[in-house]
Formats: structure tokens, sequence, C-alpha cells
């Protein structure tokens, strides 16, 4: 099957941000159907901050989610939350459901989002006049919300990697 410009524009920024073989994710090779389960396994691609960014990690095999929610959101798949920046919604640990989109589509809900080269978190992000605000939503009263102004020189590339659309706690919690 060919890959389409479309799937192209979805895939390489998710490929890029968590250093990825784009062509795999375009195929979509990494994601496993086992209906009598009632679960879909699709690729889960190792821990995002919720705190300061940090570098993302590869691919680490597979995780179930509903089959439901893979109906809805087919190109899905999942992140493990590290850190406490969004523990009151997040709480480090939990596995977060990316949506995959590269532009934010409603301010003021979680995505996932690359600052710089490689590095990633996750937060609110509100959009203003000219430029995003990465809000905290945590207990930790040191967790303070980032702007990033498109005025800036200075500003690194931030590019939007999805959205958290289902989050579950790690298996057993």
């Amino acid at each position: 099957s060919s890959i389409t410009n479309s799937a192209f524009s979805t895939v390489m920024p998710i490929a890029e941000a968590l250093d990825l073989d784009p062509f795999e994710l375009a195929r979509g090779n990494l994601v496993q159907i086992d209906k009598s389960k009632g679960s879909v396994d699709v690729p889960f691609f190792g821990s995002i901050a919720a705190g300061q960014p940090i570098e993302s990690a590869d691919a680490e095999g597979t995780f179930p989610i509903p089959a439901t929610l893979h109906e809805t959101y087919p190109k899905a798949f999942m992140l493990r939350v590290e850190g406490t920046s969004m523990n009151r919604v997040l709480p480090d640990g939990h596995y977060a459901l990316i949506d995959p989109c590269d532009e934010i589509r409603t301010s003021g809900q979680i995505y996932a989002i690359a600052v710089g080269d490689n590095a990633a978190t996750i937060k609110h992000v509100r959009v203003l006049g000219n430029g995003l605000e990465l809000v905290p939503d945590s207990d930790d009263p040191t967790h303070h919300p980032m702007v990033f102004d498109y005025a800036d020189e200075a500003l690194p590339e931030i590019r939007v990697i999805g959205r958290v659309v289902w989050h579950c706690p790690p298996v057993g919690k």
C-alpha cells in the first residue's frame, strides 16, 4: 500500500519527536487487534514528562486499550507519564492515550508537546495571541506555567505531538 502525503503530515512530527521509523507508523504496522479480548494493542512509545520537558523515549512495545477507543482514535498511541506537574489529572506513572495531531484544536485541553529537538512534555495548552502557554495541573506549587512567545527569536521549535484523549493507571494500581 502507498503512503499518502496526509499520512506523512500526521506521522512525521510524531516520528521525529519520538525518534521512530515514520514508515512503520504510516503503514499502521505497529497496531495489533485482538477482537476476542475486546482490546487493541496500540504502540507504546515510552515516557513523556509531566514536569520540565525531557527527551522522549523509543518504542517499548504495545499497550492494550479498549477496542471502542481504537475505533474512535485509530492512530492513537500510549505514553507513560513521568513527573508530578499534571498529578491532579495524570498522576506519575499513569498511561496517556495520545491522538496524533499537529495543531492545538481546543485551547485548555491536555496535549503532548515537543519542545526543541528531542524534548517532550504533557500539559494543558492555552493558545495565546502570539504564542502558547503550557499550564501544569498539580498539587505541587513549584510547577509553574511555561509561556512561549512566537516573537522571541530564541524560542525553541514547538511541535504538537497529539491530544490526550484517555488515560489509565498502571496495571495493579
